[in-house]
C-alpha cells in the first residue's frame, strides 16, 4: 500500500488490519512528518515514509523480494482538493498512470452551476475526481455527511485496462495498430496541452458569464486569458489592434471587453457591464446565429454571419455531434444555408495585414480550419491565438480529417509557426467524453481552453 499524504499516521495503524500489511510506504510534503515517523516506527519492518510531492513525483514501487513492484493499492484521501489546478492535474496523472490495482480517493460530485475556485497550494476547493479523468467508481461512502457531499470511493483501475485490453483483443491487428497509433497521437496531444511553453508576465481574463459557474483555473466560461506583454493587444502609432472572433453564440461578453466595452452597463454579462474596453478594432464572425452583418453594442463589434473554413464555399448547416447551436432559436426549422470562408479571404477583404490576436471556437470544427490556415501560411500574420479544442475524433467533423492525427498535425503546425502556450484549463461543461483512453485505461479531457502567443522581437512586431 501506498498512503498519501500519510500525515501522522495514527488512524492507519488503529486495526490490526494495517500492521498485517506486507509492505506499507507512506508519503508525506512535510519533512517533520516524515521524520517523526521514522522514528515512531522504526521497529516496524514492513514500513517505510519518504518525503514525496505527488505532482512532481511518479507514485514509487515497492522494493519486494526479486524486485520492486507496484502497490496493490494507493490511498490518495484529503489530498488533491488542497492542489491548485495545474498541480492536482500533474498528481492525477501520476496517480492513474502508477499501474496500481486500487485507488480511494475523496471526490466531491460536481453540481451544475457549483462554483470551482482556483487556490494556492493548501487551499481548498471541491474537485470532482471525474473530470479528472478517473474510472467509474466501483463503491462510494459519504464522508462527512453532515458537514459536506464529499465521498471517499474505491476505483478499480485492474478492472478497467482488463476490460479495455479484452475489447482491444476481439479486435483485429489493423485495429489493433489503428488504436495504439491513435492512442500515441492522442497522448503526444494531451502531453503539449498541458505543458505550458512560455511566461506571459502581464495575464489578463476577459470576457465570461456566471451561468455554469467557474473553471478549475478559476475563470468563468466564455473567459479567455489573453497576455499584454510589451503592449500587446494595445492599438499604437503605426499599429491598431486587430481582433478576429470566430464563435459567438449568446455570449458577446469577450468582444465587447475586447473593443471599446460597456460604458452604459448594456452588456448581457455582469463581467463586463460598465468595464471599461481594450480598445481594439473587433470583428466577428458566426453563420449559426440567424443575424445579419451589423455593428453589435456594447463593444462597437463589427459582425458578419460567416464561418471559418477550409475554403470559400456555401454549405448546407451540419449537425455538430459535439454541441447543440440553435442558439435559442426554433429546433423546427430545415438546416439553414451557411457562407464559410478561409482566415487568408476575409483578411483580404477587409483590407488586414495582420491579426493582433485570433479567438477560435466553433463546436469541432477548429481542427479543418486550422489545417487550412497552416498549409497556407497566414498564421504567421497571427501574433495571438486563444482556442477552443474538442478532442472527440469520432466526430465526423474530425473523423474526415483522420481523426487523432489531425490532433496531433494541428498542434505541431502551430510550433512551427512559433506559437507557444502560455495558458490551458480543461472545460469541463461541455458534457462530452473523449473516446481516446491514455495508457491506464482512462478517459482523456474532451475540451480544453488554450492561449498562445508568440515571442515578439524587441521594439518590431510581427506584421508579416
Amino acid at each position: 500500500m501506498v498512503d498519501i499524504p500519510c500525515g501522522d499516521a495514527n488512524w492507519q495503524f488503529a486495526s490490526w488490519e494495517m500492521d498485517s500489511l506486507v509492505a506499507y510506504v507512506g508519503l508525506d510534503i512535510a519533512p517533520a512528518i516524515i521524520k517523526l515517523n521514522r522514528h515512531r516506527f522504526a521497529h516496524h519492518s514492513n514500513k517505510r515514509f519518504l518525503f514525496w510531492d505527488l505532482a512532481s513525483c511518479s507514485i514509487p514501487r515497492i522494493k519486494l523480494g526479486a524486485g520492486p513492484r507496484v502497490a496493490d493499492l494507493v490511498n490518495v484521501r484529503d489530498v488533491l482538493q488542497h492542489m491548485p489546478r495545474q498541480r492536482v492535474e500533474a498528481a492525477t496523472r501520476n496517480i492513474l498512470e502508477s499501474g496500481t490495482r486500487l485507488i480511494v480517493a475523496t471526490t466531491y460530485p460536481r453540481e451544475r452551476g457549483s462554483v470551482i475556485i482556483n487556490i494556492s497550494e493548501g487551499g481548498w476547493t471541491p474537485y470532482d475526481l471525474n473530470e479528472l479523468g478517473f474510472p467509474k467508481a466501483v463503491r462510494c461512502i459519504p464522508t462527512h455527511p453532515s458537514i459536506e457531499n464529499d465521498l471517499t470511493c474505491l476505483y478499480d483501475l485492474a478492472a478497467t485496462r482488463n476490460s479495455n485490453q479484452a475489447s482491444a483483443g476481439r479486435a483485429s491487428k489493423a485495429r489493433t495498430a489503428h488504436e495504439q497509433l491513435r492512442r500515441q497521437d492522442s497522448s503526444r496531444v494531451h502531453h503539449k496541452l498541458t505543458r505550458l511553453s512560455q511566461r506571459c508576465n502581464v495575464e489578463q481574463r476577459v470576457g465570461g458569464t456566471k451561468q455554469w459557474g467557474k473553471r478549475m483555473d478559476g475563470s468563468y466560461d466564455g473567459e479567455w486569458w489573453v497576455c499584454l506583454d510589451d503592449g500587446r493587444l494595445r492599438s499604437m502609432e503605426g499599429h491598431t489592434c486587430v481582433v478576429y472572433s470566430f464563435g459567438i453564440g449568446s455570449d458577446w461578453s469577450f468582444e465587447e471587453l475586447m473593443g471599446t466595452g460597456d460604458k452604459f452597463g448594456l452588456s448581457g454579462s455582469e463581467l463586463v457591464r460598465k468595464k471599461e474596453g481594450m480598445g481594439c478594432d473587433v470583428f466577428a464572425f458566426d453563420p449559426s446565429m440567424g443575424h445579419a452583418a451589423h455593428v453589435h453594442q456594447p463593444g462597437a463589434v463589427w459582425f458578419q454571419p460567416i464561418g471559418l473554413g477550409a475554403s470559400d464555399e456555401q454549405i448546407v448547416e451540419p449537425q455538430s455531434s459535439i454541441v447543440n447551436w440553435d442558439n435559442g432559436r426554433s429546433k423546427i426549422r430545415p438546416p439553414a444555408k451557411w457562407t464559410m470562408a478561409s482566415l487568408s479571404s476575409l483578411m483580404q477583404s477587409l483590407g488586414h495585414s495582420h491579426i493582433s490576436l485570433l479567438k477560435i471556437d466553433i463546436e469541432g470544427y477548429e481542427w479543418g480550419a486550422l489545417l487550412a490556415a497552416c498549409d497556407s501560411g497566414i498564421l504567421r500574420k497571427v501574433e495571438q491565438l486563444v482556442l477552443e479544442v474538442h478532442l472527440v475524433p469520432s466526430a465526423p467533423q474530425v473523423t474526415e480529417l483522420g481523426g487523432t492525427s489531425a490532433f496531433r498535425k494541428v498542434i505541431e503546425s502551430l510550433e512551427s509557426e512559433g506559437f507557444l502556450l502560455f495558458h490551458s484549463v480543461i472545460n469541463s461543461f461541455g458534457g462530452v467524453r473523449s473516446d481516446v483512453h491514455n495508457s491506464s485505461g482512462m478517459h482523456w479531457p474532451s475540451c480544453y481552453e488554450l492561449s498562445f502567443l508568440k515571442p515578439l522581437r524587441r521594439g518590431k512586431r510581427d506584421s508579416e
